[in-house]
């Protein structure tokens, strides 16, 4: 128990008294009142070590701002691991299974959370090794200091910090993708069952060996192809014609990518790269024209196509002109083709007659080139397959 000594000072007498702390009120002092405060000796000492550890209690500023810095880094770490498997894999499950099941964006992008998650509990210690290997200095905090109020906030606030700089910098990843792929493919399979059969129509109807329904990709400046299996078949046909060796038994990539160029497929080396190897290991060495077509189709069946517009075309004079083409001569993209008779019309869009894509009709089986009744009826289907297109984009 503390005590405390007070003395009063009069012109007449001098008095002292002394009295335990506790038993004095609060108030302030009178005028001509000195007050002291006396301690036991044991008392002194434990007040002396309460004041010593209450300043060893408060942080310094720099072990603070180390403290900050060493939870805000593995952050960083986890969460650019977070986004970036994220996006990688959601990407990945949106371009083949969304588009063989149908499954949403969103739908891809929670499968594509859970791998991410998944990864960070197997390696999220190893992001914390990893931190720790980095050389960061210790804040060297006491357990005490740990528990302050400041201290807790300032460690969630810095992890935080550290998860949105992380998270930030996985996100560049998406200036590498093809965002709209997915989208793409899942409207191709779609357009490939609506489409397919009109086109196997329009084929029949003009008696014609081959028809193409070519869509115009406004932001590529390419077309594709709803129905790829004609891609396959005119990929193999040029393949062939330029292969003039006939003891190879393996598919060559270096012909395989001239082919690709020949037709204007807008396709990467490494593309056609994997595209050779897996079919060179889908063939077991038997490389005639019926093994080749097969396994050509098997390799490329979920595949994405587009073809560069070359200029001076067929197909760009009807997709820039609007023209109408009718005509026994080939052009650059047909010229490794054996085309005796072409027909290609515009698609229009029926509100803003905007040209959306085209239809190619190719080799007349009964005569050399196709007739008016032929244009006109081709025309006719163009409108439909417009107004269908309109409805759906």
């Amino acid at each position: 128990m503390a005590y405390l000594t007070f003395t009063r000072y009069s012109s007449s007498s001098t008095c002292s008294q002394t009295k335990p702390f506790c038993q004095l009120a609060p108030s302030r002092p009178a005028h001509g009142v000195h007050i002291s405060t006396t301690f036991p000796p044991h008392a002194a000492a434990s007040v002396s070590e309460a004041i010593d550890s209450h300043d060893e209690a408060v942080p310094s500023k720099r072990q603070i701002h180390i403290f900050m810095l060493n939870r805000a880094v593995p952050m960083v770490g986890f969460g650019f691991m977070d986004n970036v498997i994220m996006i990688q894999a959601g990407e990945l499950i949106d371009s083949t299974m969304g588009v063989t099941f149908g499954l949403s964006t969103i739908t891809a992008a929670a499968m594509g959370q859970l791998c991410s998650d998944f990864s960070g509990v197997c390696f999220g210690g190893g992001i914390e090794a990893l931190a720790t290997r980095i050389g960061l200095p210790h804040s060297r905090l006491t357990c005490e200091q740990l528990k302050l109020k400041k201290i807790r906030r300032l460690g969630v606030m810095s992890a935080a910090v550290g998860v949105v700089i992380g998270c930030s910098l996985g996100m560049t990843t998406l200036l590498f993708i093809d965002a709209d792929k997915p989208e793409r493919m899942k409207r191709q399979k779609a357009m490939k069952t609506t489409f397919g059969e009109t086109l196997h129509q329009t084929q029949v109807a003009l008696e014609a060996d081959r028809a193409v329904l070519w869509l115009y990709d406004a932001k590529t400046k390419c077309v594709w192809c709803p129905t790829p299996e004609v891609l396959h078949d005119e990929l193999v046909d040029v393949y062939l014609q330029i292969d003039q060796d006939t003891t190879r038994t393996k598919v060559s990539e270096e012909l395989l990518w001239d082919a690709t160029q020949l037709l204007g497929w807008n396709v990467s080396r490494t593309t056609v790269s994997n595209w050779v190897r897996n079919i060179n290991l889908s063939a077991h060495g038997a490389k005639n024209a019926a093994t080749f077509r097969k396994h050509v189709k098997e390799v490329l069946e979920n595949e994405e196509f587009q073809v560069r517009i070359k200029s001076d075309t067929f197909l760009s004079q009807v997709l820039d002109k609007g023209d109408v083409i009718n005509s026994n001569q080939t052009d650059q993209i047909f010229s490794h083709s054996q085309l005796k008779s072409l027909l290609m019309v515009p698609v229009r869009h029926p509100t803003t007659q905007r040209i959306v894509g085209a239809v190619e009709v190719r080799n007349k089986n009964t005569r050399e080139t196709f007739d008016d009744s032929d244009v006109k009826a081709l025309l006719l289907q163009c409108a439909s397959v417009g107004t269908f297109l309109s409805q759906c984009f």
